[in-house]
């Protein structure tokens, strides 16, 4: 294969996940948007991280609350719980990496809060305990996996999200959760601000 038709066939394979995570992911994110949206209104802040392959969508998530999506905002409260990395060596050396973000939500976290995680590892258990520390400081959660979700979404309490778009590419479930992150910048603007 050529490289052009290389390109045209990476393009096929994006076109056709996002068609077929449109439908997974439109009430969840719906949803998502209007829990995130309460938070905020409520006066609580939002929490994002993520595992290693999704770390720069979670980052990217947390800058668009902070700053801007399309439109101008106050900036919303949103912390990257991946960004502080002597926090993260640290915890990850004294109490094991599964540790990392949990020990920042039990730290930071308060009820009412909420978290964003993020996953392309089904088995990621620093996710995972981030979820359960959530769940113990009272904050719901929104978690974005791929293909089943299992065993992360069998983590979720009644009130918290999943969106798991099908598949089981870790690069094609990045680009969908970019997309779909972007709907929910989307959403919780025309909540905030109006259509």
């Amino acid at each position: 294969m050529d490289s052009p038709e290389q390109t045209r066939a990476l393009f096929r394979s994006h076109i056709e996940a996002a068609e077929a995570a449109s439908d997974a992911v439109a009430k969840p994110l719906t949803l998502a948007s209007r829990m995130i949206v309460e938070a905020l209104l409520s006066g609580h802040k939002i929490l994002c991280c993520a595992d290693a392959g999704s770390a720069a969508n979670g980052s990217h998530f947390a800058t668009l609350m902070l700053t801007r999506y399309q439109r101008e905002r106050p900036g919303l409260p949103a912390l990257d719980l991946n960004a502080n990395l002597s926090a993260l060596a640290a915890i990850a050396a004294e109490y094991g990496y599964d540790q990392v973000y949990a020990r920042q939500i039990q730290a930071l976290g308060q009820a009412g809060d909420l978290l964003v995680a993020l996953a392309t590892d089904l088995e990621a258990r620093s996710v995972m305990e981030a979820i359960l520390a959530a769940h113990d400081r009272e904050m719901r959660v929104v978690l974005f996996a791929g293909g089943e979700c299992a065993p992360l979404e069998a983590a979720l309490s009644q009130g918290d999200v999943g969106l798991c778009p099908p598949g089981d590419t870790p690069a094609r479930i990045l680009e969908i959760h970019l997309v779909a992150l972007h709907g929910l910048c989307e959403l919780i603007d025309a909540h905030l601000l109006g259509s």
